[in-house]
């Protein structure tokens, strides 16, 4: 059991926000800086991944604690990687693919400009129906997503460790401020 002596009463309550707020203060810069180096070594698709890190500051006192953490939906694959098995979803696929312009090139020049002013209608084989270009470009998309969504199912995901790789190569800075972090609370209980 660790005693400090303090020259003043100070009650627990008055103790614990003292303590809460130096930790928070030391976490605040720490936080901020391991949240740019994250952003920076993640990857350069500017999908959800990218824009969903986040930091979380919370508890009281002691027990105050720091968490980074990425809030995408696919943040856990993109991390950890995915064992083959059963495919993921192509829905969530066809958004990446989408972003990155996959299956565009399918179309000709003429076809693209007109597919992008809204103007191009092709015809759908199976409903005898005639439809926007556009609408031809996400069929192919789809497929392209579906295709790309089979392979994951079959190969799995080889994962990055954006995380894990951050808490290694910033391990000294983490401690220092641990450690500045420590020694204010320190100040706080021995005054």
């Amino acid at each position: 059991m660790i005693h400090y002596r303090r020259k003043d009463k100070l009650r627990f309550t008055e103790a614990e926000k003292l303590v809460g707020d130096a930790i928070r203060a030391g976490f605040e810069p720490l936080g901020d800086q391991l949240l740019q180096d994250l952003k920076t070594a993640a990857p350069v698709d500017r999908g959800k991944f990218k824009g969903g890190v986040r930091k979380r500051i919370s508890g009281r006192g002691l027990a105050t604690r720091m968490l980074i953490f990425n809030n995408a939906d696919h943040a856990e694959y993109v991390e950890k990687g995915r064992e083959p098995g059963k495919p993921p979803p192509s829905d969530t696929i066809l958004g990446w693919v989408r972003r990155k312009g996959l299956g565009a090139s399918a179309f000709s020049l003429k076809t693209r400009r007109a597919i992008s002013a809204g103007t191009k209608r092709s015809v759908d084989r199976k409903a005898g129906k005639r439809r926007a270009a556009r609408d031809s470009l996400l069929v192919i998309q789809k497929s392209i997503a579906f295709l790309i969504s089979r392979a994951i199912g079959k190969r799995g995901l080889k994962g990055k460790f954006f995380f894990r790789d951050l808490r290694s190569k910033q391990a000294a800075k983490i401690s220092a401020a641990i450690s500045g972090i420590k020694v204010r609370v320190a100040q706080i209980l021995n005054n």
